[in-house]
């Protein structure tokens, strides 16, 4: 048996349309890991410039990548799920089409899995740019309680942009998880994947993100999703604390470990912390706007509040 089939198979999926552009050197930041016992799945939701070309000209060049692509745009969240559905490595992740990785970024991940069965998901850092140009490297976040509530909570209290999202994962737990086609529901498959296990950042390898994607702007990424109602465009954050809440509560079977009353209290929980982390730093950002305040108006507010409540 060759020496790097003896290692676990990563698939690498990657769901592409319209971005020959940046293509390329995500497909190159794939082929250039220290990791050779990969496969990288490019599922292209039918685009229409030259995606097709540069898929198939790297198809000739590395049998570790297979290019499917669909006859009609199925939607962004159908084209994410047709990477996972096609993928036969024992640990998957997803990588955007504009985004790169450090080259040795799979190894690290999957020696991090390996070192650790209690471990689901296991992340560089993210850094985000506009461009070229660096604009900001996203805090780690690391869920290693042995309670998997305990979990989940510290996840709503710490996720931000998500970029653990493209971590590496163990594909058995993600298979296991419904891709629902919501704002939002990235956050809700990281905190189920934080339920089944833990998950960990490392600080040395870096997953390169560009900002300009479907969703880089709330217009935009509620046209890539299914219709969000009308009352909750003025605050999309409000609409996730209520996803949140139904999928932990009672519409997801990840959680059916809990009890009823379990999984309620922990939905509830996970509801406050949104609310207050997102909902209410955007009213108050709406309201300085309206009654015409400054810009440190809310940041003011937010402190008085603290010393307020220190004094009690």
């Amino acid at each position: 048996m060759n020496i790097n089939e003896s290692r676990p198979l990563v698939s690498v999926g990657m769901p592409t349309y319209n971005r020959a552009v940046t293509l390329r050197r995500a497909i190159e930041s794939v082929l250039a890991q220290d990791y050779p016992h990969f496969e990288l799945v490019i599922s292209d939701n039918a685009s229409t410039d030259e995606t097709q070309a540069l898929c198939e000209e790297f198809c000739k060049r590395d049998s570790r990548i297979r290019y499917i692509r669909q006859p009609v745009n199925c939607g962004a969240n159908a084209n994410f799920r047709k990477v996972l559905d096609q993928s036969r490595g024992e640990f998957f992740m997803w990588l955007a089409d504009d985004d790169w990785l450090d080259y040795s970024y799979v190894s690290a991940c999957v020696e991090g899995l390996m070192q650790d069965p209690a471990c689901a998901l296991v992340s560089g850092r993210a850094r985000y740019y506009r461009g070229s140009v660096l604009a900001f490297q996203e805090r780690p976040v690391n869920l290693l309680s042995e309670s998997p509530p305990a979990r989940v909570r510290a996840y709503y209290r710490s996720v931000a942009s998500n970029g653990i999202f493209y971590g590496v994962m163990r594909r058995r737990l993600l298979t296991r998880i419904p891709l629902p086609n919501i704002v939002g529901g990235d956050w809700l498959i990281l905190a189920a994947i934080a339920f089944f296990g833990k998950i960990r950042t490392l600080n040395e390898i870096v997953v390169h993100r560009s900002l300009g994607g479907a969703s880089n702007t709330p217009e935009a990424l509620v046209a890539s999703v299914s219709k969000v109602p009308q009352f909750y465009l003025q605050n999309l954050y409000l609409y996730i604390a209520v996803k949140a809440f139904e999928d932990i509560s009672y519409h997801s079977q990840v959680y059916d470990s809990l009890s009823q009353r379990s999984r309620v209290l922990l939905a509830g929980e996970v509801f406050a912390t949104i609310f207050v982390r997102y909902c209410i730093p955007v009213w108050l950002t709406r309201l300085r706007e309206g009654l015409g305040l400054p810009p440190g108006f809310a940041t003011w507010l937010r402190q008085l509040r603290a010393r307020e409540s220190d004094a009690l």
